[in-house]
């Protein structure tokens, strides 16, 4: 959406509906919201993005929008024919949940925002190139189990809506706002080189995180089959050799949570005790490393694994991201909220880590 919080543009066909800007408190907390309206009118109601286009057939494209129920409790999120093949989903702004998808979509997720909203959002599969429109907010006359778009008699039901956003992926990322054209933003990321921190041990470590999982499966197809990275250690931010901790993709690997060592193409994988954590549970637990051994502690316990191919010579740690971008440009995103990351410069024995844990570090 290239005006992600001004909707009165004409990047943004209205049929059925009018909208009043600056109208109720958005999400970040400004007088920024605008009040969509349902006309009167025989006609379908939708408020829809003429700017989105897609030329990469079998693509994935995700369109979130935050939304606060007004008079109108059911919504729509939809993607034209063209596009997606009648792709969208219904959703309820009372209970916060999904009421309806479509069989073609491929994700519909909703979850809580600031001030009484929702981030509602479907994830679609590009079918066939589309020149302008492609996403749009609905009404549906506050039938839940509503089709596509449907056409009826408005009542002037309303909703607030705030921060558009499509995007080529599988699910939602954090919001950028536009204004006039598409945006991007740095990652949410932090990278500690130890040439500039001094404060790692180039042999072996410990890191404890506290992390509460995305919301909405980032993966729902397999695509990123790397999942979510919590953080990584390799020797520099090109190094092809590294060690990471972990989410794996909720599709094909059911969010198991695991450690990973790379080497000159030797991969050794090592699964949590906990195993999987859900969409928007929290987690909590240690990767204990050095050159040759793998070690996790979480709720449930130990696990360990020698290395396959020693990894050596650490000299830098990402959080937020699994490993460098420069070898991958997945590079593991972590898209949920990192709480609090605990550095050990020395690799921890089993009692240390469950002596920690149960104190609550």
């Amino acid at each position: 959406a290239i005006y992600s919080e001004d909707f009165t543009q004409t990047a943004w066909a209205k049929t059925g509906v009018t909208v009043t800007a600056v109208a109720a408190v958005s999400p970040d907390g400004n007088t920024s919201a605008t009040l969509v309206t349902e006309g009167t009118s025989n006609t379908v109601h939708t408020l829809e993005e003429v700017n989105a286009t897609a030329t990469a057939v079998n693509s994935y494209h995700t369109y979130s929008i935050y939304v606060k129920k007004g008079t109108a409790r059911f919504v729509q999120l939809y993607a034209l024919p063209a596009s997606s093949g009648n792709t969208f989903a219904n959703f309820d702004l009372e209970k916060g949940v999904v009421a309806k998808v479509s069989q073609t979509v491929q994700q519909a997720g909703i979850e809580p925002g600031p001030n009484g909203y929702w981030r509602i959002s479907i994830t679609i599969r590009i079918y066939a190139a589309y020149p302008t429109g492609g996403a749009g907010l609905a009404f549906i006359n506050d039938g839940v189990n509503a089709g596509l778009m449907p056409a009826y008699v408005g009542t002037g039901k309303t909703v607030y809506v705030w921060g558009a956003q499509l995007e080529v992926r599988e699910a939602a990322t954090p919001y950028v706002p536009t204004s006039g054209a598409s945006g991007t933003r740095a990652a949410d990321t932090l990278n500690a080189n130890n040439s500039v921190t001094g404060f790692m041990s180039p042999d072996a470590g410990t890191i404890y995180v506290e992390a509460v999982m995305p919301a909405v499966n980032q993966s729902p197809v397999g695509v990123l089959e790397l999942g979510n990275g919590f953080f990584g250690v390799e020797a520099t931010d090109t190094s092809a050799n590294y060690i990471a901790f972990y989410q794996k993709n909720l599709a094909s690997q059911n969010g198991v949570i695991s450690a990973s060592s790379y080497k000159a193409g030797a991969n050794t994988s090592l699964d949590t005790k906990k195993g999987s954590a859900g969409a928007g549970r929290s987690y909590r637990g240690f990767l204990s490393y050095d050159a040759a051994t793998l070690l996790t502690y979480d709720e449930y316990g130990l696990t360990q694994v020698a290395a396959s191919v020693a990894v050596a010579l650490f000299g830098r740690i990402s959080v937020g991201r699994g490993r460098s971008t420069d070898k991958n440009p997945d590079a593991l995103w972590f898209n949920g909220t990192i709480q609090k990351i605990v550095y050990y410069p020395t690799r921890l024995t089993e009692e240390q880590m469950a002596d920690i844990y149960d104190a609550g570090v």
